[in-house]
């Protein structure tokens, strides 16, 4: 109900390109959402990229592939933002969810150019966009994603430290007041280069077993083989 500690997750940094040319940095994990009582009609912020990493005391100022959700009907939508803190700027989904149940979200933020300016000199070129519940997995990034249209300044690059632009992801926790949605579980958070490194394909327990079982098979018949008798 009130501000709140944002866990931040750091790891090896995502940079401009020397060349100029599109650096991804990718994010995914499960999001059950259990209520959005007393958050703006507007969304509210659920996690995003960060520039920075460590401690700090104040909020952070970038949030790249910014994820929200809004109340629609008797569920919610989800939504991505280029970067910032404003939900009314967000671009939502139109397919309503149900509250409790598990969803999979996988986010994108684009670097383009070779230093991304901030302060008086913002650039504006970057890009982000989300997937929720794809069908395609462990290959080449699926169609259908909800792509962040209202144009923002770019993730600032942090000069100060090693000239990362996105180098850790964290969870808004500010209470219903600062517009977080107040009942959030999220698990398996994976970073990674490309949409196959977030979107791994894991078999189901029952294919594992019986894989195990088959190989198993094979040890058991390479073991009963006679032995030649000279």
């Amino acid at each position: 109900g009130g501000a709140g500690s944002l866990p931040r997750v750091a790891f090896t940094p995502f940079k401009n390109a020397a060349d100029g040319s599109a650096v991804n940095a990718y994010y995914s994990f499960a999001l059950r959402l259990d209520s959005l009582s007393g958050t703006p009609a507007a969304g509210g912020f659920i996690g995003a990229l960060n520039n920075g990493r460590g401690s700090q005391a104040t909020n952070f100022n970038t949030s790249g592939a910014a994820l929200y959700a809004r109340a629609s009907g008797a569920g919610f939508v989800l939504g991505v933002l280029e970067q910032g803190t404003d939900a009314s700027q967000a671009t939502y989904d139109t397919n309503v969810l149900a509250f409790g149940d598990t969803q999979f979200v996988v986010g994108k933020y684009t670097i383009r150019g070779t230093f991304n300016g901030g302060g008086g000199g913002p650039t504006m070129d970057d890009s982000a966009q989300i997937w929720i519940n794809p069908t395609s997995l462990g290959g080449a990034e699926p169609g259908g994603a909800i792509v962040g249209l209202n144009e923002r300044n770019d993730v600032p690059t942090n000069a100060s430290d090693g000239n990362a632009v996105i180098q850790s992801f964290f969870l808004r926790n500010g209470g219903s007041l600062a517009g977080t949605p107040g009942s959030i579980v999220i698990d398996e958070l994976r970073i990674g280069s490309t949409y196959a490194d977030v979107t791994p394909v894991i078999p189901e327990p029952a294919t594992l077993v019986l894989a195990l079982v088959g190989a198993a098979g094979v040890c058991l018949s390479r073991r009963r083989r006679p032995l030649a008798r000279g």
